[in-house]
């Protein structure tokens, strides 16, 4: 990502809402978000496959770089970086009433920490 100035918070169990929209961002801004969608698979001749594997490479580097160590062990063995977006929004991103639990569980820790009422 040295091509971005951005600074992104890196992946943690609590912030994938956030991380995911300014990585999206990111990646689109540097033409590599593709990589994660059906818009880029992988093409059959070997010379376009070889450059569309440089380019996908590149794309599960720009998101490793934006993981907490600790989260790194999700997506070591993942093969694309569409493997790798696919296994952190199945793992991250809560739907429903799980989600509406998780936030109000961390909104009460809040508030008990700050020492709220």
């Amino acid at each position: 990502m040295a091509e971005s100035q951005a600074r992104i918070e890196t992946l943690s169990k609590s912030n994938f809402e956030t991380w995911k929209l300014q990585m999206e961002a990111v990646l689109i801004k540097n033409d590599r978000f593709k990589y994660l969608s059906e818009v880029a698979p992988p093409p059959e001749p070997k010379e376009a496959y070889d450059s569309w594997k440089i380019e996908d490479s590149r794309t599960k580097a720009d998101l490793i770089l934006c993981i907490q160590p600790s989260e790194l062990k999700l997506v070591k063995n993942c093969l694309t970086a569409k493997d790798m977006w696919e296994k952190l929004e199945s793992t991250y991103q809560s739907k429903g009433p799980a989600r509406k639990a998780n936030l109000l569980k961390s909104l009460l820790q809040l508030k008990m920490e700050t020492g709220s009422e």
